[in-house]
């Protein structure tokens, strides 16, 4: 992210903090922390405006846990970012398998050394511990379950959450084996019971996903606007530009789409809209021909 969208994202968030109750940012990526002087810098200045024009500041962060030790988790949660989501693919033997770096290395021993130093200090946050699991390896996801509640279960802060490994669209899709709908729901009673003892996150049934949100965008490095941070290769989650002045250009058709469920109701719409624009029913529903939105 060069200076211009830096500068230009605050002036955004300058334009409207005299109006804002509450502002919420998430850093997510590729890995964020590759970045790490840009999201101390940009939090740093978000904290200082909570401050000024008196609204709620919450900072989140996706992150696959390589970069982030202690001492910069502690910087971070003092600049307000206390909410963080960090993935596993298994254990050692499973996860440096799958998650190999460019130096063809493993990552796992960085990850779980992290994850382990942050059970020593005193700063209040809230992280999940995402582990992903496909058929090939549901058996050394088991194994693990049991050795992170043992690890983690009496520090609340910490949190699991078991996710089976999806196909969303990437070179890669057609080597993954994934698991059916019965292995999945099978898969996560059984690794329920073998967490009881621990806080497993569950998706809420009324869950409303962030990209259905009119008041929720996402903009990346070189300043394009999008939605969601999932369909990062669709034209229609390309919906505008952030402006060297602070302001938002946007394809008002666009961005309607991702609010088809703010008119619905429906809870699937509202729970993931990207699944439901490759419907074409609900685009011809409602988006009209002549808006040129397909």
């Amino acid at each position: 992210m060069n200076n211009e969208v830096v500068e230009s994202i605050l002036k955004l968030v300058k334009k409207r903090a005299s109006s804002l109750k509450e502002l919420n940012i998430s850093w997510f990526g590729g890995e964020p922390l590759m970045a790490k002087d840009i999201v101390l810098y940009l939090s740093e200045e978000f904290k200082k405006m909570s401050e000024e024009f008196n609204f709620i500041y919450n900072g989140g962060m996706t992150t696959n846990g390589y970069y982030l030790d202690a001492q910069l988790l502690k910087t971070l949660v003092d600049l307000g970012i206390t909410s963080y989501q960090i993935t596993l693919d298994g254990s050692k033997n499973s996860h440096d398998k799958i998650r190999i770096m460019k130096n063809k290395k493993g990552s796992f021993d960085t990850i779980w050394n992290n994850l382990l130093s942050f059970k020593n200090i005193d700063s209040r946050f809230d992280m999940i511990l995402r582990i992903h699991y496909t058929p090939l390896t549901i058996l050394d996801i088991k194994n693990f379950a049991s050795i992170l509640v043992d690890t983690f279960k009496n520090d609340n802060r910490f949190n699991l959450f078991f996710k089976n490994v999806s196909k969303l669209g990437s070179t890669n899709d057609d080597n993954l084996s994934i698991c059916t709908n019965n292995e999945t729901l099978e898969y996560q009673m059984e690794l329920g019971l073998l967490a009881k003892d621990f806080n497993v996150v569950e998706i809420e049934p009324d869950y409303i996903c962030y990209a259905s949100k009119a008041n929720s965008y996402m903009i990346r490095s070189d300043g394009s606007v999008g939605k969601c941070t999932v369909a990062l290769k669709e034209d229609v989650n390309n919906i505008g530009k952030l402006k060297s002045n602070g302001e938002l250009e946007l394809d008002q058709d666009k961005f309607r789409l991702w609010s088809i469920g703010l008119q619905t109701e429906d809870s699937e719409h509202l729970a993931c809209p990207y699944y439901n624009l490759i419907k074409p029913e609900i685009i011809d529903k409602y988006v009209s021909e002549e808006k040129g939105v397909r």
